[in-house]
């Protein structure tokens, strides 16, 4: 183990059970109104006004495929936790570059 996972480690515990896990850079991952982003390949995931699940890459906002096996566990973990996510996202906007809109991304048609 590493002396920083040791002094984390160590800290974690002197703090009273006290954690934290490091995510992408400009992100609250945990803790935040209680809520817990999901990631798909390592990027925070985000859901449009329907629920359907979205990601961020260089500032261009992409869904993620229906086809994924965990995108209905992306959709379910939206249900379940709408209010916490809806507090966490307030705060945690993803940053789009001036070309791409500034808020969530156009519905996504349902089939």
């Amino acid at each position: 183990m590493s002396l920083t996972k040791t002094l984390l480690v160590a800290a974690a515990v002197a703090l009273g059970g006290c954690y934290a896990t490091v995510g992408p850079p400009g992100v609250a991952v945990e803790g935040e109104y209680g809520y817990i982003p999901e990631y798909y390949e390592g990027n925070v995931v985000y859901y449009d006004n329907l629920g359907s699940p979205y990601y961020v890459v260089e500032g261009r906002p992409f869904y993620v495929p229906r086809s994924y096996p965990r995108y209905h566990a992306y959709v379910e973990h939206y249900r379940v936790h709408r209010g916490g996510y809806d507090h966490w996202y307030g705060r945690n906007r993803p940053v789009y570059h001036e070309r791409y809109r500034a808020t969530r991304p156009r519905y996504q048609r349902r089939r």
